[in-house]
């Protein structure tokens, strides 16, 4: 009789995080930061009323995960990461009333089978702007509910799904390691290295005109002296989604990097 399949779930949230180089030299730690135990149940943070200086300030963050047991007739497992933040306000140049990233994951019974269906669904941008201009940031419907490809193969062996979160990666050769790290044959099997970085944004333009010269060049805005402004930023590891809904890449009025509004996922089953 073949061992019962046992799931891991694996999900992590993050309100806020950035390594400040001028005006200020400091770290803030990952803000809100929860991470799911493998054996799943429901985890959450809250804060409210933070600020560094005049850098970084907003009113309200959220963030929680969450694994349990599909209650549908083909059954699973399902795990659930969401992160967000309200009066989100970066040097009064990028603010936001909400920033919400949102992933769920379906991971599937049957034996066999191990790449999950994902979807988005909460994900969003409530006023998001840019030196008090309006942005509008229009999701890729093709991208927020996805399932996975025919014959267990990782989503990154998709060439449809590559194109549509914008990466021109290819992996020739991922198959198989993919079929032995699941398998586990040889036991022991690494999981495979192969990760690409894409959007889950369609388009990204300007509402009002802009007081400032800046570019667009798909999900990043380039403002001069204040740096880039990266949107819906979706990483796939392999088999881990992670999504960043704003992550700066800051030089002139300050100097750093910073993330706002993040959410991993996966999760492992066995055999």
């Amino acid at each position: 009789m073949a061992p019962p399949r046992v799931h891991r779930y694996h999900a992590e949230a993050t309100a806020l995080h950035a390594d400040l180089k001028h005006p200020l030299a400091q770290e803030i730690k990952p803000q809100t930061y929860v991470k799911l135990a493998k054996g799943g149940g429901y985890l959450s943070e809250h804060a409210r009323d933070f600020r560094v200086e005049h850098v970084v300030s907003y009113k309200s963050a959220h963030t929680h995960v969450a694994g349990h047991e599909s209650t549908k007739p083909e059954r699973g497992w399902i795990t659930l990461t969401t992160s967000s933040i309200e009066s989100l306000n970066v040097l009064e140049v990028v603010t936001a009333d909400r920033v919400v990233s949102q992933i769920a994951t379906h991971h599937p019974f049957k034996n066999g089978e191990h790449v999950p269906s994902v979807t988005f669904l909460g994900t969003k941008f409530e006023n998001l702007r840019v030196g008090g201009a309006r942005v509008d940031v229009v999701f890729n419907p093709r991208l927020f509910t996805i399932h996975a490809p025919a014959g267990d193969k990782p989503y990154l062996e998709d060439p449809d799904f590559l194109k549509e979160m914008g990466s021109s990666a290819s992996f020739p050769g991922l198959g198989k390691e993919w079929q032995a790290y699941v398998q586990q044959n040889p036991k022991g099997s690494p999981k495979p290295g192969a990760s690409a970085k894409g959007t889950l944004a369609e388009s990204v333009s300007f509402l009002d005109k802009a007081p400032f010269p800046s570019k667009i060049s798909g999900n990043v805005i380039t403002v001069p002296d204040f740096g880039k402004i990266i949107l819906a930023e979706l990483d796939l590891d392999c088999d881990t989604f992670h999504l960043t809904m704003i992550r700066l890449e800051m030089g002139c009025l300050a100097a750093g990097t910073m993330t706002a509004s993040s959410t991993i996922t996966n999760g492992m089953t066995r055999p």
